[in-house]
């Protein structure tokens, strides 16, 4: 199954789809994964795999308001 994961992604996919990724996560490491197939929607924050409400009010909603315009 994860062999086949990316076989059917669109450009469409690829423009909706934004990775954040903790510069400190030692629980998942798929940037190079996700990289391959998404570059480059990709924000890193300082902290690891959990989000903590700084990177929630600081990184995350940011983002989401810049999209919404």
């Amino acid at each position: 199954m994860e062999a086949q994961m990316f076989d059917n992604i669109t450009d469409e996919d690829k423009n909706h789809c934004w990775g954040f990724l903790g510069d400190e996560d030692t629980t998942v490491n798929c940037r190079e994964e996700f990289e391959s197939h998404f570059s480059p929607n990709i924000i890193e924050f300082h902290g690891g795999h959990r989000l903590t409400n700084a990177v929630i009010r600081d990184v995350i909603l940011p983002f989401v308001q810049s999209i919404e315009k």
